[in-house]
């Protein structure tokens, strides 16, 4: 009997000097890993994501006027398990955050270490991405220094930061995202995490929420974040935080003026390769 399709690989090429935007643009759709080519980069998406993809890369050469090549490989299930082995491996993600794939038994550096499951088959972002990293790292510390009780995570992608919340110890995590695959995998991952219970989705616009929280998290692209910013504004509480990235290190001031203009102070710019990502506090 044929095997299934479980995973389709997205090749592109032709994108100019604009590899470290189109991995990250990768991420936000939700590609379960991505893979650096000399040329090239492959990420990994569910059959029923590829007219999503598609568009969104269509977008994307349009708007950097560039003619990217896309091809399209199927992958076979098991072929994508062993595929993913070989790519992805326990990982410290921040100073109390162990992400572990399902396969591996590989205990936590430290035993205070809250551990993060992930498996193949959940379209799971791995946390190795830079500006997943800084998200996490400036969550880690936020949470821990100021024992936040809710946070709502922008653009939650599979939920990696709105989980990693929940294990830090957030009691209510409001996971947003427009694609309604993304609300579902969140869902699915949170419950293999065990703290499904305190994460609650919403498929739609921030515009379109209603309160707000002491920890406002948005790992965007630069120009999604500017065209939001008046909205995550609205729903930072009076003295709360809001964690901003996805841009690069060139970005980040005029991402800090921006805010500055809607009544934040930076309290610090953090760093990692060529991204950048922003702690800020409403006044």
């Amino acid at each position: 009997m044929e095997e299934k399709t479980a995973w389709l690989k997205c090749v592109v090429s032709q994108y100019g000097d604009l590899g470290e935007l189109a991995s990250l643009l990768f991420m936000e759709l939700g590609a379960g890993g991505v893979e650096e080519g000399d040329e090239t980069l492959a990420a990994y998406f569910r059959p029923e994501e590829k007219e999503k993809v598609a568009l969104a890369l269509e977008g994307f050469g349009a708007a950097h006027s560039l003619a990217v090549k896309v091809e399209w490989e199927e992958i076979a299930s098991e072929d994508w398990w062993e595929s993913w082995k070989k790519y992805f491996h326990p990982l410290e993600a921040s100073k109390n955050l162990w992400i572990c794939p399902t396969w591996e038994d590989a205990p936590p550096p430290r035993p205070e270490m809250a551990v993060l499951r992930i498996d193949p088959g959940r379209a799971f972002g791995t946390g190795g991405h830079e500006t997943t990293r800084l998200c996490l790292e400036l969550i880690d510390e936020c949470v821990h220094r100021e024992k936040m009780d809710s946070m709502v995570d922008v653009g939650c992608g599979s939920g990696i930061l709105s989980i990693a919340a929940r294990l830090f110890g957030v009691k209510n995590v409001l996971a947003l995202d427009m694609d309604m695959l993304a609300a579902k995998a969140t869902r699915e991952n949170a419950g293999m995490n065990g703290v499904g219970d305190g994460i609650e989705t919403y498929c739609g616009e921030l515009r379109a929420v209603k309160g707000q929280w002491p920890l406002v998290v948005a790992n965007i692209l630069y120009q999604v974040i500017l065209g939001l910013a008046p909205a995550l504004a609205a729903r930072t509480r009076k003295g709360g935080l809001l964690i901003v990235s996805g841009f690069l290190v060139e970005e980040a001031e005029g991402a800090a003026s921006y805010f500055r203009n809607l009544g934040f102070s930076v309290e610090q710019k953090r760093d990692m390769g060529p991204w950048s990502a922003l702690l800020l506090r409403k006044d």
